[in-house]
């Protein structure tokens, strides 16, 4: 059963705690872990997007749902990655609407990014 449309567009102010709270819960879930203190790395969204990085949003039924930071180049949000390249990181979804397209959404967003930019590369950090 399909749930509502999702929208992918760059997260709004009033999203940036949601996002934040959503992808520590979602870190935690999968590592099985308490973050040790990268709690407030993955909760610091207007961070991400002081240093240049585009932060994207799955939006569903007005909920954020997911989410995903886009890395254009060298900076300190990039792990490994050259000029010519771009990065994703900290893609997340939202257990309730996992299967449904929504991190493949995110993906594909940062990957017509990266085109439109003219980037070699595309990596995932992890």
């Amino acid at each position: 059963m399909a749930g509502p449309p999702i929208t992918i567009r760059p997260v709004r102010p009033e999203e940036y705690g949601p996002l934040g709270e959503l992808t520590v819960r979602v870190y935690r879930e999968v590592l099985d872990s308490d973050l040790e203190g990268y709690s407030d790395v993955l909760r610091a969204v207007d961070d991400r997007l002081e240093t240049g990085c585009e932060v994207l949003v799955a939006v569903a039924a007005s909920r954020v749902v997911g989410g995903v930071t886009y890395v254009p180049g060298p900076g300190p949000y990039a792990q490994m990655i050259a000029a010519d390249e771009a990065e994703l990181r900290m893609l997340v979804v939202d257990p309730e609407v996992q299967g449904q397209g929504v991190g493949a959404a995110l993906v594909h967003a940062c990957v017509a990014r990266a085109r439109a930019a003219g980037k070699r590369t595309l990596a995932l950090g992890t």
